[in-house]
């Protein structure tokens, strides 16, 4: 079942489109993020739904009733910001309970509810304490908190650990993922984390220039991106020019079979023939110090050493590569290596 629907959602500020044609729907109990690199539109779509800012065009249906017109405080959705905004003239306990009580409900209901939020958010003890004597995990939580107390329908997320320190935005993370689990309220993440948004999310909408490029599952956005700009913002992959003819890939490096099931994105047909931009991740790159079948010979022209694991680059026939590998005692700058690519893994994109 449809929670919300956004149809031909457009936006412009001053003349400049910021927005264009946005349709996305995400299911009842749900977590979508909106995934893309800043000035792509994510916030401003959030900011929409939210009420904040109004639509030029299009319609938002919450529970297949247009909202677009319904007040800020009647829509049912609250947004949480980077900033935790708490008010510093009351105590964690207020401001969690403080939209429950501008709603007129009840002391005792509104107690109760307020220490069920604070326990579920593991805040115990930090009742009494004000904005200021908080950590900054503590401050974004009682923020989390203050929202899931009036008991939303959608709930808003604009980047809410961007401004925590690593450990604590992994802490947040979990347990924004914990919550989401045990409380199935329907959830919108604004994100330029790439990470973040695959542990988090059920799907991802990638937002590129104001147009929504591919929405999808985590895995199918990671392994498949539907453009070359897509694959270029989800991170370093390799791209080798080449030509597909009898189900065989042939470019600078050699020639390589890929079976009968290889897509062409934008074409679509296995029996593809022509110009096309092969995209390997930098898994499917695989190197050796002794000699592998169906490898090709490279040089590895840098070494980058990252813990649990090594990234490297690897020159051959002109071509630099790029790959890892968990032996972190692999080799040297300059040492001669076997490599080998998996072009059964590839994703061709026409030319």
């Amino acid at each position: 079942m449809k929670k919300i629907e956004l149809i031909d959602i457009s936006k412009s500020f001053n003349g400049q489109k910021v927005l264009r044609y946005i349709n996305l729907s995400v299911k009842e109990g749900e977590f979508l993020s909106l995934l893309g690199p800043s000035g792509s539109g994510k916030s401003t779509l959030l900011k929409i739904i939210a009420g904040i800012h109004k639509i030029e065009a299009g319609d938002i249906l919450v529970d297949g009733k247009s909202i677009k017109e319904v007040p800020i405080n009647k829509r049912g959705t609250v947004i949480v910001f980077q900033e935790s905004l708490l008010f510093p003239h009351l105590n964690l306990e207020e401001n969690i309970g403080f939209g429950l009580k501008m709603a007129g409900v009840n002391k005792k209901v509104r107690t109760e509810k307020v220490q069920e939020i604070v326990e579920l958010l593991k805040l115990q003890g930090c009742e009494k304490k004000y904005s200021d004597e908080l950590s900054g995990g503590q401050r974004q939580r009682a923020s989390i908190g203050r929202a899931l107390a009036v008991n939303p329908s959608l709930l808003l997320l604009d980047e809410p650990f961007s401004s925590l320190d690593i450990t604590l935005r992994q802490e947040m993370r979990e347990l924004i993922r914990k919550l989401h689990q045990k409380l199935y309220i329907t959830t919108i993440l604004v994100t330029h984390d790439k990470e973040e948004a695959f542990m988090l999310s059920d799907r991802i909408a990638l937002l590129l220039n104001g147009s929504i490029n591919q929405c999808d599952t985590p895995q199918r956005i990671y392994e498949r991106p539907e453009s070359l700009e897509a694959a270029d913002f989800l991170g370093e992959k390799n791209y080798i020019e080449g030509t597909i003819e009898d189900s065989v890939f042939n470019c600078c490096l050699g020639s390589f079979n890929i079976g009968d099931n290889y897509e062409v994105l934008g074409k679509g047909s296995a029996h593809y023939r022509g110009e096309v931009t092969a995209m390997l991740h930098r898994e499917h790159i695989h190197i050796s110090k002794e000699k592998l079948p169906d490898s090709i010979e490279g040089v590895i022209s840098s070494l980058r050493y990252a813990g649990d694991r090594s990234y490297y680059s690897i020159t051959a026939k002109d071509i630099e590569l790029k790959g890892f590998t968990s032996d972190t005692n692999f080799s040297q700058i300059n040492s001669l290596v076997s490599v080998v690519l998996d072009f059964s893994k590839a994703v061709f994109y026409a030319r």
